[in-house]
């Protein structure tokens, strides 16, 4: 048998193990981190009495990008990792006025959470071929 003495050109088993257990981390922690580069935005569309909107098209449009979304079942959307910065969020469904809401400010890190819906100066629960909508 022989026996190695002095400094190895091995790597020890200790090191190797805390590499091992280290590195994922590492990698992990980076991922978590890199993720936080915009912010979101979330809400609930609403009718006059406030009853959710589902399948309302929302757009949220900045200065480079526009992005759509539906709102689900619960009348909610949500955008996330979102660029810092300003936005116009737009709100339409068929059968009723659209809705622009200006200036909606994310930063980075940060929701912006709107409380949003229709008040009957704005949007009328009836078919737009019977009502007209007075602004």
């Amino acid at each position: 048998m022989v026996r190695r003495t002095g400094s190895s050109p091995y790597v020890s088993g200790r090191f190797v193990t805390a590499i091992v257990c280290i590195l994922p981390l590492l990698l992990i922690a980076g991922t978590v981190f890199g993720q936080l580069s915009g912010g979101s935005v979330t809400g609930t569309v609403k009718d006059e009495q406030g009853g959710v909107l589902p399948g309302v098209t929302v757009m949220l449009q900045g200065i480079d990008a526009t992005r759509p979304i539906t709102s689900d079942e619960t009348g909610e959307f949500r955008f996330y990792n979102v660029p810092p910065g300003p936005y116009k969020l737009t709100l339409s469904l068929q059968g009723f006025a659209t809705t622009v809401r200006e200036n909606v400010i994310v930063e980075v890190g940060k929701n912006v959470d709107l409380p949003t819906g229709w008040d009957s100066h704005e949007l009328y629960v009836c078919r737009t071929s019977e009502y007209s909508h007075l602004a």
